[in-house]
């Protein structure tokens, strides 16, 4: 299966979640590519659209080769008070790969120290503090949509989930769900041992990188995010 786009990649997918019948109580995009996919969602489900941010952390050999990641849930009031806080970053590690290189403790926390002050960055950029009409939204949720563009290895998403789950995030989902357009076997099976359920248009045991699976896969800027976090309040505003 080849998607034209990451929208039309979220319209399909919508259409497998509407088929399934699953409607959830707010819709999670992975930022910044997941997001284009969620958005579409989103909006045609007529619920609320609330951005995830993930940072991957790689090995030291190969940063690009991810071992774990860490990932936040933002808050609407988080931006109210402090644009430095990390009350709700969680940090979710690969134990399997973790054991076979043999990592330090110290690496460990210093490299998780760095992702931390990547995700505030990146927090700030969404700059949520100048919506005030979302201050009033709830962050409490039964049914947890988490939506990214694909999934190659599934660390980014079991980090994702693991935000969903925990209290510190201020979300503690009853239930999670997994929706992807495109994911690898390992990743699909990793994913349903951590999710309520899971949603994949398309499985490749040999998939090594999502954009393969996209005729136009450009990269998605922290500008778009926000229009699409924009674009979205107002049209669930007109639903709701």
């Amino acid at each position: 299966m080849l998607f034209k786009s990451r929208r039309q990649a979220g319209k399909l997918l919508t259409k497998e979640l509407q088929r399934r019948k699953i409607r959830p109580d707010v819709v999670f995009g992975l930022a910044r590519g997941g997001m284009v996919v969620a958005a579409e969602v989103a909006k045609i489900l007529g619920v609320e659209l609330r951005p995830l941010i993930v940072r991957k952390i790689g090995t030291p050999e190969n940063p690009e080769f991810a071992v774990g990641a860490v990932a936040e849930i933002p808050k609407w009031e988080v931006y109210e008070t402090s644009q430095t806080s990390r009350p709700g970053i969680v940090v979710w590690w690969d134990e399997k790969v973790l054991r076979q290189i043999h990592v330090s403790e110290e690496w460990k926390k210093k490299r998780v120290e760095e992702k931390e002050m990547e995700v505030l960055k990146y927090r700030n950029e969404l700059q949520f503090s100048s919506h005030s009409n979302h201050s009033n939204h709830s962050n409490h949720f039964d049914h947890c949509l988490i939506v990214d563009d694909g999934a190659a290895t599934g660390i980014s998403m079991m980090a994702a989930l693991s935000a969903a789950k925990t209290p510190l995030s201020g979300v503690a989902a009853i239930k999670t769900i997994v929706a992807l357009p495109v994911a690898s076997t390992e990743a699909a099976d990793m994913l349903w041992q951590a999710a309520d359920q899971v949603v994949i248009l398309h499985k490749d045991p040999y998939l090594e990188a999502v954009g393969v699976y996209y005729r136009q896969f450009k990269q998605v800027s922290w500008e778009k995010v926000k229009q699409l976090l924009e674009s979205s309040y107002g049209t669930n505003k007109k639903i709701n």
